[in-house]
C-alpha cells in the first residue's frame, strides 16, 4: 500500500488537473506528443500508467488510447481502451509513412506505419486536433508576450490576489522580458527565447529570487493562457533555469550605537519617517503592519499595541497571511508617548485648518485629517535617502557611477550658451539639470536627483558604515538584541509574529559585537589553559 501511495504521488507531481483536460507536465514523445515515464526500469506512456493507477494492471495485449483532442491529457474519464492487434507475418508488414499537417500556421508531424486508409485516418485525425487547438478569440492569435503578460496580471488582479504580488510581477517583467521578448507572438514563444531572458539576468548578476519571480511569472501566464485557449503551449515545461552568478555581500544587522546613529539621522534628514523608524527598532514589525496602524491598535491601559492588519502597496488593508501575525506587542514608556504625541499632531493640525480629525485616524497618515495611511513606497522612498546619507546604500556600480558623472558635469561641465535666452543655472553651477539630462540621455529631474544622491555621497564618505539598513535588517537587529540579551526564543518570535523555527533560520543573526565575545571567551579559555599547563611544567 505504501508503494502504490509512492507511486501515486510521484505521478501526481508531474499533473495539471486545473483545467478540463489533466495534462502531463513531464517528459513527452516528441513524435507521438504523449507524455512518458519510468515505471520499475521500463519506459510507459503517461496515460496508459494513469489508467494502471486507477484500474490496475494491463495485460500486454491492452492498450489506452490517448484523449483525441489532447496527447497530453491523462483524465481517466478521457482515455479509452482497446486490443492490440497481433503481429503481421514479416511478408505482409507495411512501411511507415511520415505526415505533416499544418492547420493556421500551427504544425503536427507523425509517423503512421499502415495502409494509405490509416495514414489518411491519422492525418484527418492530426487536422482535427489542430482545429480545435487553435484559440477561438482571433484577438487572442495575435497577442504578444507583454499582451499576454498584461491579460494574465489582470486575470490575478480580479482573483483577489495581493497588489504587491502584481506589482512584483510588472516590474519584474518589465525589467527583463519585455526588453528581450516582448514584441514577440505569444504563440510563437519558444524554449530558446526563454533562455535568452534569463541568460541575460544571469549576466547581470541577478539573484536565484529575481529569477524564480520571473520564471513563476511566465509559468503562470503559460498555464492561463493554455488553459483559456489563448495560446496552445507551454515553453517552460521541460525548463531548468540555471545557476544564479549573484554572491551576495554580507550584511550584518545593526547594533544599538548603529541604531542610535540612524535615528538621529532620521530625525535630521528625514523627520517625516523617523517615528516609523522608531517603532520599527523597539517592536521588529514589518513595514506593512507599521504604517496600517490606528488609533483604536493603541491600548494605552495595557501599554501596548495590537497588530491586526497590514498595508499593500496601494495603501489598501489587508489581513494577515497568518494566524500568528495578529498579535500584541508590548510597548516602552518612551515609544508610547512617541506615539500619543503623533496623535495629538494630528488633532492639532485639523484644528488649525478648520476640520475635523477622521474617526480612527492612522498613526502614520498620508493625509491631513490621518483618515488614509502613508504608502509603504513612500518610506521604502525615504529610507533610500537615509541610507545615502549614511553611505550604506545598496546600489549598482553602474548606478552609483552614472549618478558621479551627473554631479561631475553639474559642477564643471561646459555647454555653448551662444543664442541661448535666461540666466545661468544658481549656486554657481557650471550645467543646468537640463543639460546634464541631455549629456546622459536621462531627463532633468533624473539629474536633480542623481545629482542629490551623490552629494550625500560624498558627505558620508569616511563613516565606514556596514549594516543592513531597512526593514528586515531592523526584524533582525530586535531579535538578534533580544536573543543576546537572553530573552527566551518564543517571546522574541511572538513579538514578530514568526514561529520559533523561522526567527531561528532567517532572523536570529549573530552581530559582531557577539562574534567578539565569542572571541574572547574562547581566547581566553585556550590561553588560560595554555599557561596554567606551562606553570605546572
Amino acid at each position: 500500500m505504501a508503494d502504490d501511495r509512492q507511486a501515486l504521488e510521484r505521478f501526481e507531481s508531474h499533473v495539471d488537473r486545473t483545467g478540463e483536460h489533466h495534462l502531463w507536465l513531464g517528459s513527452r514523445n516528441p513524435q507521438r506528443g504523449t507524455g512518458k515515464l519510468q515505471v520499475d526500469g521500463k519506459q510507459v506512456t503517461a496515460h496508459r500508467r494513469a489508467w494502471e493507477l486507477k484500474h490496475g494492471p494491463l495485460a500486454a495485449n491492452e492498450v489506452v488510447n490517448p484523449c483525441p483532442d489532447e496527447p497530453l491529457c491523462v483524465r481517466v474519464e478521457h482515455l479509452s481502451m482497446s486490443a492490440r492487434a497481433r503481429r503481421r507475418p514479416p511478408q505482409q508488414r507495411t512501411r511507415t509513412t511520415r505526415i505533416q499537417v499544418q492547420v493556421n500556421g500551427n504544425r503536427a508531424h507523425r509517423r503512421v506505419r499502415g495502409a494509405k486508409e490509416d495514414v489518411e485516418f491519422v492525418r484527418g485525425l492530426l487536422r482535427e486536433q489542430l482545429r480545435r487547438a487553435v484559440p477561438q478569440d482571433q484577438d487572442a492569435t495575435r497577442w504578444t508576450l507583454e499582451d499576454l503578460i498584461g491579460h494574465y496580471l489582470a486575470y490575478l488582479e480580479e482573483q483577489g490576489r495581493e497588489q504587491r504580488t502584481i506589482y512584483r510581477y510588472e516590474s519584474s517583467a518589465r525589467n527583463w522580458v519585455f526588453p528581450i521578448i516582448g514584441t514577440k507572438s505569444a504563440r510563437r514563444v519558444t524554449p530558446d527565447d526563454i533562455d535568452r531572458c534569463f541568460a541575460r539576468m544571469r549576466r547581470a548578476g541577478q539573484s536565484s529570487g529575481s529569477m524564480n519571480q520571473v520564471k513563476a511569472l511566465l509559468s503562470g501566464a503559460f498555464k492561463w493562457g493554455r488553459r483559456t485557449g489563448k495560446v496552445m503551449h507551454h515553453p517552460l515545461l521541460d525548463f531548468q533555469m540555471p545557476k544564479s552568478s549573484y554572491v551576495p555581500r554580507e550584511r550584518l544587522p545593526p547594533e544599538a550605537d548603529d541604531i542610535a546613529l540612524i535615528l538621529h539621522t532620521a530625525f535630521e534628514h528625514t523627520p517625516e519617517v523617523a517615528p516609523i523608524l522608531v517603532l520599527a527598532a523597539t517592536t521588529g514589525a514589518r513595514l506593512g503592519e507599521l504604517v496600517a496602524l490606528r488609533r483604536s491598535d493603541l491600548d494605552l491601559a495595557r501599554s501596548s499595541l495590537w497588530v491586526w492588519a497590514a498595508a499593500d502597496v496601494d495603501g489598501s488593508l489587508k489581513d494577515p497571511k497568518r494566524a500568528q501575525h495578529r498579535r500584541e506587542v508590548p510597548l516602552d514608556g518612551e515609544t508610547l508617548g512617541l506615539l500619543c504625541g503623533l496623535l495629538e499632531e494630528i488633532e492639532e493640525r485639523c484644528t488649525s485648518v478648520g476640520a475635523r480629525t477622521a474617526e480612527d485616524p492612522f498613526l502614520f497618515p498620508s493625509e491631513p485629517d490621518g483618515s488614509k495611511p502613508m504608502l509603504p513606497d513612500r518610506v521604502s522612498k525615504r529610507l533610500r535617502v537615509l541610507k545615502e546619507y549614511l553611505g550604506v546604500e545598496d546600489k549598482r556600480p553602474e548606478t552609483i557611477s552614472l549618478e558621479n558623472e551627473a554631479l561631475h558635469l553639474r559642477r564643471s561641465g561646459s555647454v555653448d550658451r551662444t543664442g541661448r535666452r535666461g540666466p545661468k543655472p544658481r549656486d554657481g553651477a557650471a550645467m543646468s539639470y537640463s543639460d546634464v539630462g541631455r549629456s546622459l540621455n536621462r531627463t532633468a529631474e533624473w539629474a536633480q536627483q542623481a545629482c542629490e544622491a551623490a552629494l550625500r555621497r560624498e558627505q558620508a564618505t569616511g563613516l565606514g558604515l556596514n549594516f543592513n539598513l531597512s526593514f528586515n535588517g531592523f526584524r533582525k537587529f530586535t531579535s538578534s538584541e533580544l536573543l543576546d540579551a537572553g530573552f527566551n526564543i518564543s517571546v522574541v518570535a511572538q513579538r514578530q509574529g514568526h514561529s520559533p523555527e523561522v526567527l531561528a533560520k532567517h532572523y536570529s543573526k549573530a552581530r559582531m559585537s557577539a562574534r567578539r565575545e565569542a572571541a574572547e571567551h574562547l581566547g581566553n579559555v585556550v590561553h588560560s589553559a595554555r599557561h596554567a599547563n606551562s606553570g605546572r611544567s
